[in-house]
């Protein structure tokens, strides 16, 4: 089925795909198999609709999965064994985050964000609306800064709902807002500058922008010059961005710290048969 998302894990080269097949595989980066198929290192069924997004804990021992059946579910990523799951009624899972080894933060089309402490099996939740703005999150990364915030990015067609918005999970409270883009958010990236850290972000507006972290000012901004609406952003490391769009393209960029601009790279255009 269709790939729905992509997300690797430096720490043990790890590569987890998901989408509508309901399933989620974990790929080994690491093989020396040049041929076209692959075998996963783990297949995790479970889920009974399009699984929506996958993310792995700092060590890479859990993997949490987030589909549009409404559930959250817990996998052992060693042994592909499912650990835990949880329910939350009309709440269709767009957007992981683990924010320490044992905290997972979840949005949805429930307009909430909810915080899982695996730990203790308990899950709380915290409205995600404020100054009466209904807007889905469907993107987040975790502040690595402080381990116990996550940037969350917004689904709008307005630069005044297609945000970002930092929140600190302890307080159940926004810190930051961060605002220039005019369509859906795409992706999130954190770019750990020792002098000035920078969010990256992706939009449907065929951009992506560079942000202050600390002020939430735009540093930079560069349009792509693609025919599709970016679907997917991923930093590969803090000086290369990849960008796939609708149309099967592929932009890979250079990104300079100093002055946190993107250069292109390599242009790859995928030519149906």
């Amino acid at each position: 089925g269709d790939i729905r998302r992509l997300y690797y894990h430096p720490r043990t080269q790890t590569l987890a795909t998901c989408g509508r097949d309901k399933l989620v595989k974990l790929w080994s980066v690491e093989t020396k198999d040049t041929t076209t198929n692959l075998t996963p290192l783990q297949t995790l069924p479970s889920h009974t609709m399009p699984v929506m997004n996958a993310t792995m804990n700092l060590p890479g021992t859990r993997l949490v999965s987030g589909s549009r059946d409404n559930t959250v579910k817990l996998w052992d990523t060693q042994t592909g064994t499912l650990l835990k799951s949880r329910t939350i009624a009309r709440n269709l899972v767009h957007c992981l985050a683990w924010t320490t080894d044992d905290i997972v933060v979840q949005g949805g089309e429930n307009l909430r964000l909810y915080l899982w402490d695996v730990r203790e099996d308990r899950l709380d939740s915290g409205s995600d609306q404020i100054a009466g703005v209904p807007d889905q999150p469907v993107c987040m990364i975790p502040d690595p800064a402080t381990g116990y915030s996550v940037y969350v990015g917004y689904k709008g067609f307005t630069d005044a709902a297609a945000v970002i918005r930092l929140w600190d999970i302890r307080m159940k409270r926004e810190v930051r807002f961060y605002k220039g883009h005019d369509k859906c958010l795409t992706d999130l990236a954190y770019i750990p500058d020792q002098k000035k850290p920078v969010i990256a972000s992706a939009s449907q507006d065929r951009t992506m922008r560079a942000w202050d972290q600390a002020t939430a000012e735009p540093i930079a901004v560069t349009t792509l010059p693609c025919q599709g609406a970016p679907t997917d952003f991923a930093l590969t490391d803090t000086l290369h961005a990849a960008v796939t769009t609708t149309e099967g393209e592929l932009f890979i960029y250079n990104y300079d710290v100093a002055s946190a601009q993107y250069t292109p790279d390599i242009v790859y255009t995928h030519q149906p048969q």
